[in-house]
């Protein structure tokens, strides 16, 4: 197994891909570690451990989230922007120095209670390319957010409700 082929080692050193891959179970140590910092404090289920988080947005918003530890990063990305009121696709999570992917879940990215992720909104046209796999150069997507301010400066002005 190469870099490439395996960004990350799950914790029991195999790398995990492919469908209907089980995540490993967490080494006991670990598991008692990390119940020792604070996730021994939640509720455990049959869908795992409840987890209680801060999202922190780039403008200094702030929103709690609740999820389960065995919640994929994909659901923990719609209940973000469900509360912010848009597309799953132009919200992308920061946990760390590490962005996760998708599939993996929040105990797998090492997302326990009381952590802080922080959120990056895309621009909505920037969101739904990413969101595709397309790859736009900066220089476009800054001629494109140029344009709409051009364009939404030349809009005329209300000053006043008409009657």
């Amino acid at each position: 197994m190469s870099a490439p082929d395996c960004r990350k080692l799950q914790l029991d050193g195999h790398c995990g891909k492919g469908k209907g891959k089980q995540q490993p179970p967490l080494p006991k140590a670990l598991f008692d570690a990390l119940k020792s910092k604070g996730a021994g404090k939640a509720a455990s289920s049959a869908q795992g451990t409840a987890v209680s988080c801060t999202a922190q947005l780039m403008d200094g918003r702030q929103l709690e989230l609740n999820f389960y530890d065995t919640s994929d990063v994909a659901s923990i990305r719609a209940q973000v922007a469900a509360k912010l009121h848009i597309g799953k696709h132009r919200v992308k999570l920061a946990f760390g120095a590490d962005v996760p992917k998708d599939g993996q879940t929040a105990l797998s990215c090492a997302i326990t209670d009381g952590a802080v992720l922080t959120v990056i909104v895309l621009t909505p046209v920037y969101g739904v390319l990413t969101h595709f796999g397309v790859d736009v150069p900066d220089d476009v997507m800054m001629q494109k957010s140029q344009l709409h301010e051009d364009l939404f400066a030349s809009l005329p002005r209300r000053t006043q409700r008409q009657q």
